[in-house]
């Protein structure tokens, strides 16, 4: 019986037992949390229409309490090429700038590398408003839906 191993009964229930636990740790890397559950959106100006490059507009949101942000997510369709992740930032009405991050791709529709780029700042931020700041606007996707904003989603809950 060259190769094959034999293993007790124990042995494979613990690494059974381990699968799970490996599973959710990551999860919890790749997605932000233990169930790779997403915070609820506090904006997000995403569509179903056509995008074009280099939003005209900024993508701006406001923050009414106290909000602990986890995850921000901008879209470079880039005319189905999608855009080498850069960084993305925060800056405040009053100028104080949250960030820069550095962005993870994710690939988008039709396996456009790198279309979503992705960040988890968790940072808690203080009521006011806020313009999500992309290092490549010019390959940022924005659109009628979006008035000419960038395409952002931005996630988080109260603290």
């Amino acid at each position: 019986m060259h190769g094959h191993v034999v293993q007790r009964p124990a042995v494979r229930a613990r690494r059974a037992a381990f699968a799970p636990a490996l599973f959710a740790l990551f999860a919890a890397l790749c997605f932000g949390s233990a169930a790779g559950a997403q915070a609820p959106a506090i904006f997000n100006n995403g569509n179903v229409y056509a995008v074009e490059n280099g939003p005209t507009q900024a993508t701006v949101f406001t923050l009414s309490a106290p909000t602990r942000i986890v995850r921000i997510m901008t879209y470079h369709w880039n005319y189905g090429r999608g855009a080498w992740p850069g960084r993305i930032a925060l800056q405040s009405s009053t100028g104080a700038v949250y960030g820069p991050w550095q962005a993870a791709g994710q690939p988008g529709q039709g396996g456009v590398p790198n279309a979503y780029w992705i960040v988890y700042p968790d940072v808690v931020l203080p009521p006011g408003t806020y313009a999500v700041i992309d290092s490549e606007p010019a390959t940022w996707s924005q659109n009628a839906g979006t008035f000419g904003a960038g395409i952002a989603t931005v996630e988080g809950h109260g603290y």
